[in-house]
């Protein structure tokens, strides 16, 4: 059964959501609200646009692509209506998801967060213990233009576009080793300074882990390298390469594209609307610890790479 849906939202994010709809036989895309809707500082709505898709009895899901400060109030709405949510990018903060936490057991509500990478880990990996003794690196570089980071979308992510730039380009990496290592219990990081673009880190995990990472915006040669290791075990990611070791049996596997790692999301999204079961990989429970190393960027003010 093909389930509608809706797009709402001023980011720039909304089109990719259309485009997602569009080619993705599970979904009937129902209508755009390409604007972020008005909330009354009750938080009640307050946009006749979206009280009306709030009241379509037929749209199942709505895929959010909005402003964080409203997100929630957002979400609440739409979930006190019956219906499903997607978040798109950023990434949910620690406050916004504790929030989310509480109105998915109240309204029993199916909330999901686009994190695409996520669907690339193969399930053998997924069940992996990974001791006190792994350690990791990350390793990230792009050319980005901190223009784009001027949009109130990415506030989220930092005090300044180049750390905004440096949050976005090393999530997808970050969060892979919050999936894999577990929940993050410091996080300390040294980045430029306008007009700089680059980050030192090194989170530990409750776990006894620990991952360093470097990232810059200011490379004109792309590349990301996620690796780690354990007594018995190693796993890299790399490129559009996966390759896990343990025990001595070795595999590779090939990423897919990101556009087909975020139909998956939504295969993920439809299949639990569908059955009435939890989300697996896209759930906003497993977006703590991204969050948690999240915060450190946007606490950073005065902490510099010494030339």
């Amino acid at each position: 059964m093909t389930i509608r849906a809706a797009v709402v939202g001023g980011s720039p994010l909304r089109q990719q959501a259309v485009d997602d709809l569009l080619h993705n036989e599970d979904f009937q895309l129902d209508q755009v609200l390409s604007r972020d809707p008005v909330v009354d500082s009750d938080g009640a709505p307050a946009d006749m646009a979206w009280e009306s898709l709030l009241l379509d009895a037929e749209i199942r899901l709505i895929i959010l692509c909005t402003h964080t400060v409203a997100r929630v109030a957002l979400v609440r709405q739409a979930a006190e209506a019956g219906k499903a949510v997607l978040l798109q990018e950023p990434a949910p903060s620690s406050q916004e998801l504790a929030q989310l936490r509480q109105l998915a057991r109240r309204d029993a509500a199916l909330i999901g967060v686009m994190m695409p990478f996520r669907m690339a880990l193969p399930a053998e990996v997924r069940t992996w213990l990974w001791t006190a003794t792994t350690c990791g690196t990350l390793e990230v570089s792009r050319s980005h233009p901190f223009e784009e980071f001027r949009n109130p979308l990415w506030f989220r992510w930092g005090p300044t576009r180049q750390k905004r730039a440096l949050a976005r380009i090393l999530t997808p990496y970050l969060d892979l080793a919050c999936q894999l290592l577990g929940e993050p219990i410091d996080t300390r990081i040294q980045a430029d300074d306008e007009p700089g673009g680059r980050a030192l880190g090194l989170v530990s995990f409750h776990n006894g882990s620990r991952l360093a990472f470097a990232g810059t915006t200011c490379s004109a040669v792309p590349s990301e390298r996620l690796s780690l290791f354990d007594t018995d075990a190693h796993l890299t990611v790399s490129g559009d390469t996966l390759v896990f070791e343990r025990m001595g049996s070795r595999a590779t596997r090939e990423i897919p594209p990101v556009r087909v790692l975020r139909r998956l999301v939504y295969q993920e999204i439809a299949a639990s609307i569908e059955s009435g079961t939890p989300l697996r990989h896209s759930t906003v429970g497993a977006s703590d610890g991204l969050a948690a190393i999240l915060t450190s960027f946007v606490t950073l003010h005065r902490t510099q790479i010494t030339q």
